[in-house]
């Protein structure tokens, strides 16, 4: 039996995402965002509240139940607070309440929606096993990672990391939302055009 290795997205499939999500002004956005660039299962996200994220900070503690109450898979843990994630999430208007504040049918639906904007195919998992891919990439610390993500290394090396180049995580990890100055709606170093 072959085990099946799940697929990341390229660099231009995340930002095409992710501009679409902030085009439609998409609650899922923050989900997107803890998804692509912290490595948080929907399930964690769906039960994070966005007031405990400390955005002066680092790291951010993952909710120990999800939403349903239920205990999850791996318990609390830290996961990084990326400069790309923080970017995202401060590039959307909400502050408090859930991150994801649709249920899992709800937010199934919104990605049908912002996948056909963006124009992209989706991938199952494929935001979190992005990161992995990418983070692996730019760290070169499969324990780390694997920390990070309430994995083991093992994990990580056989079912989850997409080979992805350094150069391409410094990419991923440089996708950044469109900013106003003014009235002149400017792009923010490093951002890939989606």
């Amino acid at each position: 039996m072959t085990t099946k290795i799940p697929k990341a997205y390229s660099v231009e499939q995340t930002a095409a995402i992710l501009g679409a999500a902030l085009r439609m002004n998409s609650p899922a956005l923050p989900e997107l965002a803890l998804g692509f660039f912290s490595g948080l299962r929907p399930t964690e996200v769906m039960a994070l509240d966005l007031e405990t994220i400390d955005f002066d900070a680092d790291e951010f503690r993952t909710p120990m139940h999800h939403a349903n109450g239920e205990e999850t898979k791996t318990g609390t843990r830290m996961a990084p607070l990326t400069p790309a994630c923080k970017a995202w999430l401060l590039a959307q208007p909400r502050r408090k309440g859930k991150a994801c504040p649709c249920d899992a049918t709800g937010l199934s639906a919104e990605m049908r929606g912002i996948l056909t904007a963006a124009g992209v195919k989706g991938i199952s998992d494929g935001r979190r096993h992005s990161f992995i891919s990418y983070r692996c990439a730019e760290i070169r610390d499969v324990a780390r990672v694997a920390d990070e993500c309430g994995n083991s290394p093992n994990v990580i090396k056989t079912n989850y990391r997409d080979m992805v180049t350094a150069a391409a995580a410094a990419r991923y990890f440089a996708i950044r939302p469109e900013v106003e100055v003014g009235n002149v709606t400017s792009i923010e170093a490093g951002r890939v055009s989606a």
